[in-house]
């Protein structure tokens, strides 16, 4: 397994983040970003939805993907198609958009990369109960409702980085009062030293891999609540290794769904690239 240096993960610098060798700036509006992250945070239950233009191509496909691994409770869809670019995306990541999903059953819709409603609807946006559109093309004023326009960036996808950079994983709530109150008390938090998966069942869940969809819930502390499996994302292992990961288990797991090792080795090092996994070939 490669390991990921430590200059290789995100480090914020007064001009943005410091990726590797690369660099991510800093938002043009952060406040304003951030109005758009709350929304999306506060309006899950009546269902976020991230919906992009008609013949959605590479930079709004992965716009959406971003922001879906970001706040994996959102949904993402398309207006009337998908490119076909923007097809084999979805293919590789894993990921699946609806296409002309229905805009009045969600609480809140992001539009993203569109610079007119006319790329994403046949009526009118303003029937919707909310919406922020977040472009990168300049605005012509043909949106009347919340705008992020940064024509500054190259790329739309870039605005949904700088979202995910700021937010990091939402943190539970229930296991933030039990730590707080344990602190309080001079005692030390309990901490699960079982899967994810666990909590996957206690909730009825269905397996993402049964889904066609990757997961390292197996070998992954919970206590999450198993936030991303239940919103329909494969767990990426943020809360790190359980104590004695089953490593067999979790290669009978990707056996079972086709997959090997090699595979997702990309997703487990995103946050675990400093502990050491084997597993039986």
């Amino acid at each position: 397994m490669n390991d990921l240096s430590s200059s290789q993960k995100p480090r914020r610098t007064g001009s943005g983040w410091s990726i590797g060798s690369g660099i991510v700036p800093a938002p043009r509006d952060e406040p304003m970003l951030w109005m758009i992250i709350k929304d999306i945070m506060d309006m899950r239950e009546g269902g976020v939805l991230v919906l992009a233009h008609h013949n959605a191509d590479l930079d709004a496909v992965a716009t959406a993907i971003v922001l879906k691994r970001a706040f994996p409770w959102v949904d993402i869809g398309a207006f009337k198609s998908i490119s076909q670019p923007g097809r084999n995306l979805l293919d590789t990541i894993g990921e699946q958009m609806t296409i002309d999903p229905d805009t009045a059953g969600y609480s809140l819709v992001i539009v993203v990369d569109s610079s007119s409603p006319l790329q994403v609807t046949d009526g009118d946006p303003s029937v919707w109960k909310k919406f922020w559109v977040i472009d990168h093309h300049e605005d012509h004023g043909h949106w009347n409702g919340g705008l992020y326009v940064d024509s500054s960036s190259g790329s739309c996808v870039q605005i949904a980085i700088q979202m995910a950079l700021l937010t990091g994983c939402p943190i539970d709530r229930e296991e933030f009062i039990r730590v707080v109150k344990a602190v309080l008390l001079g005692k030390k938090p309990a901490i699960p030293d079982y899967p994810i998966c666990v909590e996957c069942k206690k909730k009825g869940n269905v397996c993402v891999f049964h889904v066609g969809r990757t997961c390292i819930g197996p070998v992954t502390r919970a206590g999450c609540d198993a936030i991303c499996p239940t919103y329909g994302a494969g767990c990426e292992g943020c809360r790190g290794l359980i104590p004695h990961p089953n490593e067999n288990a979790m290669k009978e797991v990707l056996d079972e769904a086709g997959l090997t090792v090699e595979q997702i080795l990309g997703q487990f090092t995103m946050f675990n690239a400093y502990q050491e996994l084997e597993m039986e070939e």
